[in-house]
């Protein structure tokens, strides 16, 4: 659960991770953050029912998913001899990047 007040001052952060060798498959990046995969926020966005109707549980169960980001959104290149994998994400926030 992102656990962060409302007002917390988001911000977008570039990460950058040296990578051991060119990964062979398009790595998948999943980020959690104020709005995205953020089931807090889809409960805020029903109005914080205090009792859930069996329609409104189902919705937020089906969205309650790390849904990865688009594959263009993370860049794979090679500089000074190494490979780099860069993307943004927001913080405070979270972010896993996995590479097979």
């Amino acid at each position: 659960v992102y656990a962060f007040a409302e007002s917390a001052d988001a911000t977008n952060l570039r990460v950058e991770i040296v990578l051991p060798e060119k990964p062979r498959h398009t790595p998948r990046l999943c980020r959690l953050g104020a709005i995205e995969n953020n089931i807090l926020a889809n409960y805020r966005a029903l109005g914080s029912p205090a009792n859930p109707t069996r329609e409104q549980l189902k919705e937020l169960r089906a969205i309650n998913t790390f849904a990865a980001a688009f594959p263009n959104e993370v860049r794979i290149e090679q500089r000074d001899g190494q490979w780099l994998a860069s993307f943004s994400m927001e913080t405070p926030g979270l972010a896993l990047l996995e590479i097979n």
